[in-house]
């Protein structure tokens, strides 16, 4: 991976939803964390991922995105 790139994880866990923005050699530049709704359903998870990673592109230009969730 080339260190000049930044990327962004994405991790969905059942309380709490990560988005970061790190740059190729694994140092976390950004983390931004917010609670998840499971009871709201699906929609209000993937409203609140894509608000999280809007507010990352405000900074930063990722090369590539990657997404975990349990």
């Amino acid at each position: 991976m080339n260190e000049t790139h930044v990327y962004f994880g994405v991790e969905i866990g059942g309380t709490k939803l990560q988005v970061i923005a790190a740059s190729g050699d694994g140092v976390v530049l950004r983390q931004r964390r917010t609670s998840v709704r499971r009871g709201e359903g699906a929609g209000v998870i993937r409203d609140a991922v894509l608000a999280e990673m809007l507010a990352l592109r405000e900074e930063f230009e990722p090369a590539a995105v990657g997404v975990g969730f349990g």
